[in-house]
């Protein structure tokens, strides 16, 4: 449950996240099928469960029509090379586009890409594969530097109207993202930091075109543990960049967790988040109390 300042409040809601068929081949190699969280930097395949995100929320940027994809429907291959480079590579039916259509005297006026739909879908609209995955190097024991990439197709369905008629439309963009990550745990204290940019080409349905877009986001996150005691700090900055700007974040996050054990905290967190556009939903303050468990 989440409270904003304003006294409104969230509810909850159930997904299945991910759902996949694990073949161990090797001491180097694992192959995944089915839905499985995108590989793409660390937050999302690593640090998203509740009961291991330091905080209750996800980093602006790193959610739904985020930058960072959120899930795969494929095959991936994971692994380790070597104790010090592990790797992830995917082959998925890849992201749809949500697209926005201005109708004005039975006729459309203009096409606009919202957001790209980064989750995993069952169905492949223009049968073009995405390509993705990520490196990670670990220069020092639990030292780790990551770098990742997506690309391929981004396709939608959508309708238009001409002549005062609806007409269904299929189109396709080409996609990249990259990402860098990096963690380096001293003693207490862990540091991770992230970014991630998509970039979306433009296409054109007859006389109208769309324009090059990108998404970008990043985050820094410190988080300190009380050596002997259950009671642990975070901080997290993060900002996100979109081509809409009710849809930018600048969040400040603080947190206080108390652990009752490894899998099991309680977690209270408050955000302080800004946008240009003071009407957005990206400019509601909150604090968020969470019960989180891992099994």
């Amino acid at each position: 449950m989440t409270v904003h300042e304003d006294g409104t409040s969230e509810g909850a809601s159930v997904v299945l996240e991910y759902l996949t068929i694990d073949v161990i081949v090797n001491d180097y190699a694992m192959i995944v099928a089915g839905k499985f969280l995108s590989p793409i930097g660390q937050f999302r395949q690593n640090l998203h469960p509740s009961w291991i995100n330091k905080l209750p929320s996800a980093p602006p940027g790193f959610g739904h029509g985020g930058a960072a994809p959120v899930s795969e429907t494929g095959v991936q291959l994971r692994g380790g090379l070597t104790s010090s480079i592990n790797y992830a590579v995917y082959v998925g039916n890849g992201p749809e586009m949500d697209i926005e259509v201005e109708n004005e005297d039975g006729e459309t006026e203009e096409l606009e890409v919202h957001d790209v739909e980064n989750e995993a879908f069952g169905n492949d609209l223009n049968n073009s594969k995405t390509l993705g995955g990520r490196i990670g190097w670990l220069p020092l024991p639990k030292i780790e530097i990551g770098a990742s990439f997506m690309v391929g197709e981004a396709d939608a369905e959508f309708e238009m109207e001409s002549g005062g008629e609806h007409q269904e439309q299929m189109e396709s963009a080409d996609i990249t993202v990259y990402g860098i990550d990096v963690v380096v745990p001293f003693r207490n204290f862990v540091f991770r930091g992230e970014y991630i940019k998509q970039e979306l080409d433009s296409f054109e349905v007859g006389e109208l075109k769309t324009l090059d877009t990108e998404w970008e986001t990043f985050y820094l996150q410190g988080s300190y543990r009380f050596g002997g005691q259950p009671w642990e700090l975070v901080l997290r900055y993060g900002d996100f960049d979109s081509p809409h700007m009710d849809d930018d974040q600048e969040q400040w996050a603080f947190g206080v967790n108390y652990l009752i054990q490894e899998n099991a905290q309680v977690k209270i967190a408050y955000e302080s988040n800004k946008n240009d556009d003071k009407t957005s939903l990206a400019d509601r303050d909150q604090t968020i109390i969470q019960l989180a468990y891992g099994f």
